[in-house]
């Protein structure tokens, strides 16, 4: 997701408050690059930022919640 989507999923009014608290480490760093030159932007995969709020609210994750590719076919 862009910087804007980030900021709005973890409760930023906007980047600028998103870029504190990714160094205060309130919030995840981006987890790649997109585009080239002056075009890049920051990208942050679902994922990785739900990853990072369940390792910072301790939040235990659940075996049911975890799909498995066996039980879809």
């Amino acid at each position: 997701m862009r910087a804007d989507l980030a900021a709005a999923f973890f409760d930023c009014r906007d980047t600028t408050e998103l870029t504190r608290r990714i160094t205060a480490g309130d919030a995840p760093a981006p987890t790649a690059m997109r585009g080239t030159g002056s075009t890049r932007e920051p990208i942050w995969a679902l994922e990785a930022c739900r990853q990072f709020i369940t390792r910072r609210h301790d939040i235990a994750e659940r075996e049911s919640s975890v799909e498995s590719v066996a039980d879809l076919i």
